[in-house]
This record gives C-alpha cells, sequence and structure tokens, in this order.
C-alpha cells in the first residue's frame, strides 16, 4: 500500500491515501511526498525477531487500525505507547489490547496510553 504525506520543515503533517494520478496538497503549499508501506511483521521477519521491547505508534488517530493489523498473539510486544487521543484513553484501544493481555499503565504521557503486556514469563522480570 502506498500512503502519502504531507510534509514541511522536515515534519510529516498527515498522512492519506490517494487514487492514482491526483498526487497534490490540498493547500496546493505543502510538499506531498509519497511513500510505500509495509507491514511491521515483514521487516521483523526479515530480521529474524519476533520480541519488541517497546513500539510506540502516533498515526494520527488510526491507531486501532494499525493494532488490528499486528498479530499480537505471535509477537512478543513488552510494551506499546499508542495515540488515544485523550488524557483518559481509547476505550476500542484498550479493549483491543486487553483482550490481547495488555493492560493499560499511564494515560498522562501527552495523548497517548502507555500498555504493558502481563504474562507468567515478564511477570517475573
Amino acid at each position: 500500500q502506498t500512503l502519502y504525506f504531507r510534509t514541511g520543515g522536515g515534519a510529516v503533517k498527515s498522512a492519506f491515501e490517494m487514487p492514482t494520478g491526483k498526487l497534490r496538497s490540498a493547500n496546493g503549499k505543502a510538499p506531498v511526498e509519497a511513500l510505500q508501506c509495509r507491514p511491521l511483521v515483514s521487516y521483523l521477519a526479515a530480521l529474524n525477531r519476533s520480541r519488541v521491547d517497546f513500539l510506540s505508534l502516533d498515526v494520527e488517530g488510526g491507531d486501532l487500525d494499525v493494532l488490528k493489523t499486528l498479530p499480537l498473539e505471535d509477537l512478543d510486544i513488552r510494551v506499546i505507547m499508542a495515540e488515544t487521543g485523550d488524557v483518559y484513553g481509547n476505550p476500542a484501544i484498550t479493549e483491543h489490547l486487553g483482550l490481547r493481555g495488555y493492560l493499560p499503565v499511564h494515560h498522562k504521557v501527552s495523548f497517548n496510553t502507555v500498555y504493558v503486556k502481563f504474562s507468567a514469563n515478564n511477570a517475573r522480570e
């Protein structure tokens, strides 16, 4: 999948999908860059890794969609910080991760929530 990013001053402003042939910025001023996206699991597989100590997501409101693509049952991601858009977290993200063994441990990291995976293995660490 290809996503397009509005950039400016070295910072990414937003990401969006765009039909072929319509590559332009909304206001005509911000440069637009195309980026070929690949699933995180394909990079981990290429590196022969399944353990991630800390995953930070900030995809401007698409965090739950990204989390749903991750085979969390097959990966050992210890801590996930997701942009939840609210200092009290996002119930849909909390439920999704909760069903996979994650508990929210901190809500006031800007508009992010930190989730830790609890299991018999890492509870002793």
